[in-house]
Parts: C-alpha cells; structure tokens; sequence
C-alpha cells in the first residue's frame, strides 16, 4: 500500500508540471546558467516603438474564450487526481474500504508535506527576488547618473518590455498546458463537441505563443544592445552587476511561476482528496448514528 501510495502521489504532483519546465527551459535557457553564471540572451538593438503595443494586444487576444468547454473550465489537477483515483480503485475492487481509508489519508499526509517544502523553497525564492530588485534599482540609479538621457529610455524600456514578455510567455504556456491536459483527460467516447473547441484553442494558443517568441526574440536581441551602451558608460564590475540582474530577473520570474503551478497543484489535488474523504466518513457516520435507518 504504502509504495503505491508513493507511486500515484508522485504521478499526480508531476504530472503537467515536467512538461511547463521543460518547456520554459526551452524558452529561457538561463534557468540553467544560474548557477553558472554565464550570459544567455543574446542579439542587437532595434526600435521598440514598433512593438510598443504588440505585448498588451496579444495578451488580450490570449485572454479571449478561456473557457471554451467543461472540461477546459474545470481544474486538470482535480480531474487528473479522480482519475488517478478511479484507476486505483479499480485496480482494488477487493479491498476494503478501511484500507481505501488509510490510503487516502497517507496520500493526503505526503501532499501537505511537499506543500510544506514548496512553501518553504517559494520563501527563499521571494528573497532572491527582492535582493535582485534592490540589485536593479542600483542599476538604474548609475545608469541615471552616468548615461544620457536617450540612453536611460533605453535601458528603461528594454527592463519594462522584459518583463512583459517573460509574464506573456508563462501565461500563455500555462493556458496552454491546461488545454492539453484537458485534452489529455477527456475519454475516449466524447463528442466532437467538446473536443473541437479545445483543439481550436489549442490551435489559437499555439500561434500565440509562436508570436511572443517572436518578441522574446526582439527583446533577446535589445538586450546585447543595451549592454553594449551601458559597458561605454559603466565600471566592468557595474555592467556585471547589470547583466547579472537582467539574467537573474527573467530566471526568478520563471521560477516562481514554476513553484506557484507546483503549489496550485498540490492545494488542488488535497482540496479533491478532502472532499472524497469527506465523503466517506459522512456516508460511515450517517450510518453509524442511525441516518441509514430511515
């Protein structure tokens, strides 16, 4: 019981979860040069004004039709738990219901203990993020004293638009990844009328996610740029500083996304575990006091 346990609790908490990292590595290669310390983003610098308005535009248009079906309204994580659950018992039509008890509240103690040290690890995350920021504004205030005027928007546009489609980027990943995942989860006999509309988002999101790489791009090839004006400008261990904090700003943000989704999901598949629990000591104690009688 216990390795099973273990098992099912270890698919359910990763399941979607590989697939957004790999995903975001693919994107944001720095995650991995953290440690390292290596420069990633690469390119040269080119007129944001023509993109000014892209980032807000196609987040908006991303945003449109979320809910295109039940199944893409309903939480994957909790539907990707019944359904680990409905394999399990199953698979385990002879035990009885004591032991369904017992495994269930195993598998609910495991998930608050991971929940405990992703909530721990999203704390040391959160001051990484605000020493990166401290890190940022000291940036900008050399930039202010020692660069020119043109070259201070530079730097100020570049740092705004980085961030804009770092966020673009996780949304639309993760709307993306609820729509496979909803996908995934459907059964084998649904109706084209809920596939359809999931496979056209899917199809939506995908070209989506295609045109904010294309602006990732933009920005990747800005940043060499704005370095560029900045090492005229800067100390060697200032513009250290500098490609130090633009790197460590898109990484930090993709990891918190990362550890949010982890910890979502684990808040998802306990609350659906707690119900189904729930469930089963109302329907013993409605018996036991004499409910089943009348």
């Amino acid at each position: 019981m216990t390795a099973e346990s273990g098992s099912l609790d270890g698919e359910m908490e990763d399941q979607g979860i590989r697939t957004r990292e790999g995903l975001m590595e693919e994107l944001f290669p720095q995650i991995n040069e953290r440690e390292a310390g290596t420069e990633s983003w690469r390119g040269a610098y080119c007129s944001a004004k023509q993109k000014s308005t892209t980032y807000d535009s196609l987040d908006r248009r991303s945003g449109a039709s979320s809910s295109c079906s039940s199944y893409y309204s309903t939480s994957a994580a909790k539907a990707q738990l019944l359904s680990q659950m409905k394999d399990y018992c199953s698979d385990t039509r002879d035990t009885d219901d004591d032991d369904e008890l017992s495994y269930k509240k195993q598998l609910m103690e495991s998930l608050r203990k991971k929940l405990g040290v992703l909530r721990e690890a999203q704390r040391g995350l959160q001051e990484d993020i605000r020493a990166n920021t401290q890190l940022g504004e000291e940036v900008e205030s050399l930039v202010l004293a020692v660069c020119k005027p043109n070259e201070v928007d530079k730097f100020r546009m570049f740092i705004g638009d980085l961030d804009k489609v770092v966020s673009l980027l996780l949304s639309l990943s993760g709307r993306l990844l609820r729509v496979e995942s909803s996908l995934d989860n459907l059964d084998t006999d649904t109706g084209d009328h809920e596939r359809l509309p999931l496979l056209e988002k899917k199809s939506q999101l995908l070209k989506q996610l295609a045109e904010a790489q294309d602006l990732k791009e933009h920005v990747d090839r800005r940043e060499q740029a704005v370095g560029r004006v900045l090492g005229r400008c800067l100390t060697p261990e200032q513009h250290r500083d500098y490609s130090h904090y633009v790197k460590m700003k898109a990484a930090l943000l993709v990891e918190q996304k990362q550890l949010e989704d982890k910890i979502r999901l684990g808040e998802e598949q306990l609350r659906a575990l707690r119900e189904s629990l729930g469930l089963v000591l109302g329907l013993g104690l409605g018996m036991s006091i004499g409910y089943g009688h009348y």
